[in-house]
């Protein structure tokens, strides 16, 4: 790579040399030109495959997950595309299922604390 001075506008390339299959130094501006086009000012990427960042909120009196099931949904309508949560959304789908068990556990903590304050084991239960 070029310092600053030497890539600051398109018109610089010319003042590039590089060494041919013969040895002899060859002006960059023989094999390659410049021009000026017009592009994305930003391109998304997500896990190195180009993506669109969609970012939206349930409606009123709908659940999150209802709402991100729907998305899921329309993208599998879509074919060659795929979806894939970030961020809260992510966490989300990642702990939905953990609910029973940490109810579970919290129960179980429950008992052992009472059973620990009345030193019995079936004190607890009544």
């Amino acid at each position: 790579q070029a310092d600053a001075p030497y890539r600051s506008a398109p018109d610089d390339i010319s003042q590039w040399f590089v060494r041919g299959s013969t040895g002899a130094m060859t002006p960059f501006s023989a094999f390659a030109t410049t021009h000026w086009s017009q592009g994305a000012s930003q391109l998304e990427r997500y896990n190195g495959l180009p993506a669109v960042q969609i970012q939206g909120a349930a409606a009123q009196g709908t659940s999150s997950g209802t709402a991100m099931s729907a998305i899921e949904a329309i993208a599998k309508k879509q074919s060659g595309t795929g979806q894939a949560w970030s961020g809260l959304s992510y966490q989300e789908r990642l702990s939905g299922g953990q609910a029973p068990l940490l109810f579970a556990l919290s129960i179980l903590v429950v008992f052992l604390c009472l059973a620990a304050l009345y030193e019995s084991w079936s004190v607890p239960f009544s």
